[in-house]
């Protein structure tokens, strides 16, 4: 079981250090984003959602496509 838990410890790791265009959240979400700093998933994740309705542009539906697109490669954002 420990290999297991290892491996999708590994996966979230790698996943982390991709950057934002990995995850095909779109050119308007990603501009947004960039515009902010934010370049790397793991920089993403590292947001909590309050943080990121706070950036210009960015509404309740971005925010939803957001952390879907996270939860399908098993990341969250910051609660």
């Amino acid at each position: 079981m420990r290999g297991k838990y290892k491996r999708k410890r590994e996966r979230r790791q790698m996943l982390a250090n991709l950057p934002l265009s990995e995850l095909a959240l779109g050119t308007k979400i990603e501009n947004i984003l960039s515009g902010a700093g934010i370049a790397s998933v793991s920089a993403l994740a590292a947001k909590s959602g309050a943080e990121l309705l706070a950036l210009p542009g960015l509404g309740e539906a971005s925010l939803k496509s957001i952390v879907e697109k996270l939860s399908a490669h098993g990341l969250a954002l910051k609660q």
